[in-house]
């Protein structure tokens, strides 16, 4: 099978699939697919929640769907599985990118640390 595609991509996309199936978000399965093209060409534009929308219609003439997409690209990133930057838009998260996402979200400060630092800031 061939495929522009990298390799790590491709692994992500069946992590996003299985967890779009699992949530029963056909939506945000829509959007990863369409993000996962668009990066292709993310060196002359971003990849931007109405670019995603303009990518995808249910039926010629009809209007963007740019309320459901930016929900559905939101849900995927706090899944970590995509990424955002200013300057490309979304992306599918590496895997490593995930693997470093869930480990930050592991690390649990301790009410004596978040004392500290909200008195520090105050």
């Amino acid at each position: 099978l061939l495929t522009a595609l990298d390799s790590d991509v491709q692994a992500t996309l069946h992590h996003v699939f299985a967890y779009c199936d699992e949530k029963k978000d056909a939506v945000a399965a829509e959007a990863a697919r369409a993000v996962a093209m668009l990066e292709l060409v993310q060196d002359r534009m971003p990849t931007t929640a109405e670019l995603v929308a303009q990518c995808l219609y249910r039926t010629l003439g009809q209007a963007p769907r740019v309320t459901e997409l930016p929900q559905a690209l939101d849900r995927l990133r706090s899944a970590t599985l995509l990424s955002f930057s200013e300057k490309q838009g979304y992306r599918i998260q590496s895997s490593a990118g995930q693997e470093w996402a869930k480990e930050r979200q592991d690390i649990a400060a301790g009410t004596e640390r978040i004392s500290e630092v909200l008195l520090g800031a105050v």
